[in-house]
């Protein structure tokens, strides 16, 4: 075995019968950089016992930030389904993720699971926050929630926004040409691009994007798992300053905001602003991690560049391949609400398991040659974006912001970008980029 005693399940429909398209508790070892060093010296058989737990922390190791797919493909070897000596769940293989993510068995980490088992939580503004928005909410509430963001957010209601997303990514890309040099693609753009596509849903002044955006980098850290005591006081005053900045701004009387307001006496919480927690912090972390992956892929396969840039109308399809092949979401959680069977391997109510997106979405089984980067691919059933009921609800517009700034990227940049340095944000759940340097390529 590669990895120690694992409890492994097997795959349970192959590519040719493919029919589909959170926080953890506070109980992860301290992160070290050998970690994935013991996981390594557990493969070749100095350990046969596997902890799970250890495998989580082997992918915070800044190597594994750069490129975890070493050690996700050695684990997804193993097979899907992985139960540690730890009592800790890897799922790994698409189906058995798909399976967790689309059954009514299994939801989000909600109230009432951290009560029984994180103490202390509801000292911490931000986690109750968090856990009042649909990252929170199982069941009835989770679907009044998404029922208030869906007129906002479809398909229709996005396109008709294209043309305001796309005056401002074009004003912005303006803006970063004209100074560009070396510049941090990441502070400049990729972080304030998705605040402005929320602020135009919402119906918020544009001025005040980047006030929001710090702010919305400071609650999302709370949904990190294991968040140190200071992230959690830094999330904590952000979600203060949050709530009373909504309870006095201004919203654009057609926007989500003024909708919601109109609304909350029709509700039990303060819905207006649980949502624009949501929108907010979900609507800049992923999109923030997908534009530069943009960027970056396209600067390494250079191929692939070029053909996106002579065929515009492969631009969809090569939106959902970056979400494949570079997830921005690495593992997500998953709590059993009731005795199920996953892959064969039984689950107690209440018992967590950690979805590994990034893996699935490259699991052989379902994708032709996942390792490759291809924006021709017509397989575009990725779990990027969850699935079943916690499909993430900002996905439309996630990728109409891409669409958008491809096109204004190649029309802007005929020659290209050079990505010139790169550094990956600390942490687990997510993966993209804390520093993100680009120059002209021309």
């Amino acid at each position: 075995m590669a990895i120690g005693d694992l409890d492994v399940q097997h795959p349970v429909r192959s590519k040719g019968s493919r029919s589909m398209p959170n926080e953890a508790p506070d109980q992860l070892p301290e992160e070290d950089h050998a970690s994935s060093d013991r996981i390594r010296s557990s493969a070749a058989g100095t350990s046969r016992k596997f902890s799970a737990s250890r495998a989580l922390i082997g992918l915070k190791h800044p190597r594994a930030r750069r490129d975890p797919y070493p050690l996700l493909t050695e684990l997804a070897a193993e097979g899907p389904v992985l139960v540690g000596s730890d009592g800790i769940v890897l799922v790994t293989g698409y189906e058995p993720c798909a399976e967790v993510l689309k059954s009514a068995k299994w939801g989000v980490i909600d109230a009432d699971w951290s009560d029984a088992r994180l103490q202390g939580w509801r000292t911490h503004r931000s986690r109750v926050a968090f856990l009042g928005t649909a990252l929170g909410l199982n069941g009835a509430d989770h679907q009044r929630h998404r029922r208030c963001m869906i007129p906002a957010l479809s398909r229709r209601a996005i396109e008709r926004r294209r043309a305001a997303l796309a005056e401002i990514t074009y004003r912005e890309l303006h803006r970063f040409r004209a100074g560009l040099l070396d510049a941090d693609f990441a502070c400049a753009i990729a972080d304030r691009l998705p605040v402005f596509a929320v602020c135009e849903v919402l119906g918020l002044d544009l001025g005040d994007a980047d006030m929001l955006q710090q702010w919305a980098v400071d609650i999302a850290s709370c949904h990190e798992i294991s968040p140190s005591p200071s992230v959690l006081r830094k999330a904590d005053e952000a979600t203060s300053v949050l709530h009373d900045y909504l309870h006095g701004a201004e919203a654009a009387p057609r926007g989500l905001l003024a909708k919601l307001r109109r609304q909350e006496n029709n509700h039990p919480d303060d819905i207006a602003f649980l949502i624009t927690v949501i929108l907010l912090t979900a609507g800049w972390e992923t999109t923030s991690f997908l534009l530069p992956n943009l960027v970056y892929l396209l600067h390494r396969y250079p191929d692939q560049d070029a053909l996106l840039r002579h065929d515009r109308a492969l631009i969809p399809r090569a939106v959902e391949e970056t979400l494949r092949f570079e997830s921005p979401t690495l593992l997500d959680t998953r709590v059993a609400l009731d005795d199920t069977f996953i892959g064969g391997h039984p689950f107690r109510r209440g018992q967590l398991a950690y979805i590994l997106h990034a893996m699935a979405n490259r699991d052989p089984a379902i994708f032709d040659e996942p390792d490759r980067f291809e924006v021709r691919r017509d397989e575009t059933d990725h779990l990027a974006f969850g699935y079943g009921a916690h499909l993430c609800i900002g996905a439309q517009l996630a990728r109409m912001e891409a669409q958008v700034f491809l096109e204004a990227l190649f029309d802007l940049f005929p020659q290209g970008l050079q990505v010139t340095d790169v550094e990956y944000r600390p942490g687990l759940a997510f993966r993209g980029f804390s520093r993100f340097k680009v120059a002209g390529a021309g």
